[in-house]
C-alpha cells in the first residue's frame, strides 16, 4: 500500500504554505478548529483521490486570492510495481532520503523511489492532475495516471462514511487493508439473522414472564418463532394491545372499537391464539 512521504499545500484555503514529512506508522493532526486540518486531509483528498474531476471556487484561495494557484503535491513512497515501471514512469520517478525528508529528482542507491502527483487550479477554477518531476518539467513532458492507479492509490476518508468503510463490503476500508477479498457479504448477512432470531426467543420469554403467562396461555403458543421482524410477534403485539384495552376498560368481553388503522382487532386471525376476549 503506497504510503505519503511528502506533502506540499500553497494557496489552499487556510493554508498558504505547508511542507510536512509524516513520521512512520500513524499520525494525528491535533489543534483548534479552524486551524487547518480539515484542509490538510481535503488536500490530500483531493491531489490523490479516485476523481476524474472536482468543484473548485474562490472560497478554496488562500485570502481569496485567485492570482497564486492553488499547487497541492503528494509524493507516494512504498509503491507498487507497476508505478516503477522505468519504461512508463520513468522520466517521473523520484528520489525519497528518509533521513532528511527530501525528495530528490533523480532516484539512486539508498533511496525510496516515489512518485509525485501534483495538482493545480489556477483562476479559471479548472484543475488539473499531472505527475511531476523537475526533468520532465525541463523536457516539457506531462502524464497523467490511469484511473486503474489511481484507484489504487486513493485514500480512504472514514469521516461520515464509517458505516460503510468499517464493513467487509466492496470497496470499503476493511476490504482495501486485507491481502484476501472475502466475499463476507452473505455471512454477515446470515449471522444478522440468527441475533434476530435469538432476540426473538430471548423475548417472548420475558413478555410471557413480565405479563403473567399463567393468566395468558395463549402467549406460550409463540415458542421459539417468535422474531421481532415476524408475523407471530406482530400477531401477538396486537393481541396483547387488544387485551390490555380491554382490562383498561375494565371489560372482559370486547376489546374497544376498532381503529382506522386495525391496531385493535376485535379477534386475531391467528387460530392458536383464540379470540381476545
Amino acid at each position: 500500500m503506497a504510503r505519503i512521504r511528502r506533502l506540499i499545500i500553497s494557496n489552499f484555503r487556510s493554508i498558504q504554505a505547508l511542507d510536512w514529512v509524516p513520521a512512520p506508522g500513524i499520525n494525528c493532526l491535533i489543534g483548534p478548529g479552524d486551524s487547518g486540518k480539515s484542509s490538510i486531509l481535503d488536500a490530500i483528498d483531493l491531489c490523490v483521490g479516485a476523481r476524474r474531476g472536482g468543484t473548485f471556487g474562490d472560497m478554496d484561495f488562500f485570502a481569496l486570492n485567485v492570482d497564486v494557484p492553488i499547487t497541492n503535491s503528494v509524493a507516494l513512497g512504498d509503491l507498487p510495481l507497476s508505478l516503477m515501471d522505468i519504461d512508463v514512469y520513468g522520466e517521473f520517478l523520484r528520489g525519497f532520503h528518509p533521513g532528511t525528508g527530501e525528495v530528490e529528482d533523480e532516484p539512486r542507491a539508498g533511496l525510496e523511489t516515489v512518485i509525485t502527483l501534483l495538482l493545480q487550479v489556477g483562476s479559471d477554477l479548472e484543475p488539473t492532475w499531472t505527475l511531476f518531476s523537475e526533468r520532465a518539467e525541463q523536457q516539457q513532458l506531462e502524464r497523467t495516471l490511469p484511473w486503474k492507479e489511481r484507484a489504487a492509490l486513493a485514500p480512504a476518508r472514514i469521516g461520515s462514511f464509517a458505516s460503510s468503510n468499517l464493513s467487509w463490503s466492496r470497496g470499503s476500508v476493511l476490504n482495501r487493508l486485507t491481502d484476501e477479498r472475502a466475499e463476507l457479504g452473505a455471512e454477515l448477512a446470515r449471522a444478522a439473522r440468527q441475533a434476530r432470531a435469538n432476540f426473538g426467543n430471548q423475548a417472548a420469554g420475558h413478555l410471557t414472564q413480565t405479563l403473567g403467562a399463567g393468566g395468558w396461555p395463549e402467549l406460550r403458543t409463540l415458542g421459539s418463532g417468535c422474531s421481532p421482524y415476524g408475523s407471530n410477534f406482530k400477531l401477538a403485539s396486537r393481541w396483547i394491545c387488544a387485551r390490555l384495552r380491554q382490562k383498561c376498560a375494565g371489560c372482559s368481553s370486547t376489546p374497544g372499537p376498532k381503529s382506522s388503522s386495525g391496531w385493535w382487532p376485535r379477534e386475531p386471525s391467528h387460530p392458536t391464539l383464540g379470540a381476545a376476549s
